[in-house]
């Protein structure tokens, strides 16, 4: 999905996996943060807000991740790019 603000833009999308319940939900964000940090230019922090935990991952060029484990034993992973603006020849019909 593409977003749009004035002239600026943000790409973002999201996955969901569905587990098997064989790790446990600390287990599992550890997993996907250690194959996100095992790539150059990637960071990850643990958000836990009392309910549930979740990991940030920011990466290269403003790219960032967030990733939680639900009540029904799914994997949430949602992205989004930095805000950008698109040069004179681009297009927002485009594909980049």
């Amino acid at each position: 999905m593409r977003r749009r603000s004035g002239d600026a833009h943000q790409w973002a999308g999201s996955i969901t996996f569905q587990l098997d319940g064989s790790r446990s939900e600390h287990d599992v964000l550890d997993a996907v943060a250690t194959g996100f940090t095992s790539q150059e230019g990637f960071r990850s922090t643990v958000d836990d807000n009392g309910e549930r935990e979740r990991i940030l991952v920011s990466g290269p060029e403003g790219l960032a991740f967030a990733a939680r484990v639900s009540d029904a034993d799914e994997l949430y992973v949602a992205s989004a790019s930095r805000c950008f603006l698109l040069r004179d020849d681009e297009s927002v019909h485009d594909t980049y």
